[in-house]
């Protein structure tokens, strides 16, 4: 499960950032339609890959059993610091490297939650998991959009060239892939998954930097892109992220 180039990827993300940073914003999002899937489900073990600074567990009332792999070892300390001294199991190493050692587990749901289009072989990972899915295992998986409306729009004035291009955003965070919804299903589907559910969430017209100088300057405000998730079920393909929910075939 290599990152691309793990260390700068470290650097970028923990950058000073401040109220109106939307990288922060949309993991805020994220979280809440993670935690929203979860609250629809009777999950009680967990397996989290790439948890980074602040994995899941730290929202959960109660569960059986949670494992947290994170290969970076930054992420790791502040995981450790924000989980609050939870029961959970850490592995501060590459996925493959783990699936031996929690093999005789049994987990309900396995989280990818924006991990998947930074790692250089997704399908290698997907692959891998299947060792430690059983029948009843859901795996939940959140990547970006290609067809996000701020894509289209870039694609419309030539800042790409295709919606699946990589932004400027894309090439800072290290991003390996950008998925349409279509490109992801053949990518679970080719690697032994059937897709339960999915779906795309959080309109967003503008480039993430464009929306963080209409914030500071009192453009738009919170509210604005609270209106703007809501909008999600009008524009149920144009979400800036989007998840699909897989069980293995």
């Amino acid at each position: 499960m290599k990152y691309t180039k793990l260390d700068e990827y470290e650097t970028v993300y923990l950058a000073e950032r401040g109220e109106f940073f939307m990288e922060k914003i949309l993991t805020d999002i994220r979280r809440q339609e993670l935690l929203s899937f979860i609250k629809r489900h009777a999950f009680s073990s967990f397996l989290e890959i790439g948890c980074g600074p602040d994995p899941i567990v730290s929202y959960l009332d109660s569960y059986s059993l949670f494992v947290a792999v994170e290969p970076s070892l930054v992420f790791l300390k502040r995981a450790k610091e924000n989980s609050m001294n939870k029961d959970v199991i850490f592995y501060n190493e590459y996925v493959e490297n783990v699936i031996p050692l929690i093999k005789g587990h049994v987990f309900d749901l396995i989280i990818l939650n924006s991990v998947l289009h930074e790692l250089e072989d997704p399908m290698a990972v997907l692959k891998q998991l299947l060792n430690v899915c059983s029948p009843s295992t859901v795996v939940y998986i959140n990547v970006p959009n290609a067809h996000s409306m701020h894509r289209i729009l870039g694609t419309g004035l030539g800042i790409i060239k295709s919606p699946s291009d990589k932004s400027d955003s894309d090439v800072k965070y290290r991003h390996s892939v950008v998925f349409t919804m279509d490109m992801l299903k053949e990518v679970v589907d080719s690697c032994g998954y059937f897709c339960e559910d999915y779906g795309t969430f959080f309109i967003k017209p503008f480039s993430n930097s464009q929306i963080e100088e209409m914030l500071k300057a009192c453009i738009i405000n919170m509210s604005t892109l609270t209106g703007l998730h809501g909008l999600s079920s009008l524009f149920p393909d144009n979400g800036a992220e989007m998840f699909v929910s897989l069980r293995k075939k």
